[in-house]
């Protein structure tokens, strides 16, 4: 067995100290909706209301995903050439629901932020006029990086439940992109990795839990240059360990993979029997 990459995920009151900023951005947009419904400025009240609601409901999110990891298992996937048996390692995506959530939020965010702009520019006489103006002004980006994160998460909810599938001929990623098939053939290398540094220092999103993903590196065609896929941590709800060991083990002993998609390959997980 190899030794573990990642450590256990945050749970409980970890999992809380974690989301700190995200608890102090919920009371900060509910305070500033308070205070604009004090002052009966509703055009702003309304739409930091929802984006409050909206963070507090994210927070739910994370805390509903449980603390266990979910055990690999077998299921069928739509491939490019069929459905397929697979070896299934779960993980998470925004449902259709959450995504509807988002556009709904976006869209009252960008109609506030419209007629708080219109009403600012109507108005306006002093320089003290210029901060409702700006705060429509943010309003509005804000409302846009929504719509479109919302219509993303529209667009990704599909009934194929997301996760990475193993088959006998490929490795499919089912997630937060858009569906994406490595065939094992074409598969020279697997790592672990952070994102590349910024201008502002080395980036470590999972901070000493471990790197932030697994990138596959794919070569379909000596003649051209290799691809790399990334399989984002943060999302899976399986155990990463174990997905990456499985990885390498099928990518370097190609007469295993027929038994993917087989009891056998849970056997083999269950028991401990993968690299």
């Amino acid at each position: 067995m190899t030794t573990d990459v990642w450590a256990p995920r945050h749970r409980g009151w970890k999992l809380a100290h974690h989301l700190l900023p995200a608890f102090v951005l919920v009371a900060v947009l509910l305070g500033f909706a308070v205070g604009a419904a004090w002052i009966r400025e509703w055009l702003l009240a309304i739409p930091l209301a929802a984006l409050g609601f909206a963070a507090i409901w994210s927070i739910i999110r994370e805390f509903r995903r449980g603390g266990r990891d979910v055990a690999p298992s077998n299921a069928a996937v739509i491939t490019s050439t069929g459905p397929r048996a697979a070896t299934r390692f779960a993980s998470t995506r925004a449902s259709a629901p959450t995504g509807g959530l988002t556009v709904g939020v976006a869209v009252v965010t960008l109609i506030s932020a419209l007629a708080l702009g219109a009403e600012a520019v109507s108005t306006f006489a002093r320089a003290r006029d210029l901060l409702p103006l700006g705060a429509a002004v943010m309003l509005l980006a804000v409302g846009l990086l929504l719509l479109i994160e919302g219509v993303r998460m529209l667009r990704q909810a599909t009934d194929q439940p997301p996760g990475v599938y193993l088959t006998r001929s490929r490795v499919v990623i089912v997630g937060q992109r858009a569906t994406r098939e490595l065939f094992w053939k074409d598969v020279r290398n697997i790592r672990t990795e952070d994102p590349p540094r910024t201008a502002l220092g080395e980036r470590r999103p999972l901070g000493d839990r471990g790197p932030s993903r697994i990138v596959i590196t794919h070569w379909p065609r000596l003649d051209e240059e290799p691809s790399h896929e990334a399989i984002e941590v943060q999302y899976l709800v399986c155990d990463p360990n174990a997905l990456l060991a499985t990885l390498r083990h099928y990518a370097e002993h190609p007469t295993a993979r027929p038994e993917l998609g087989t009891p056998d390959a849970i056997g083999r997980l269950r028991g401990g029997r993968a690299p």
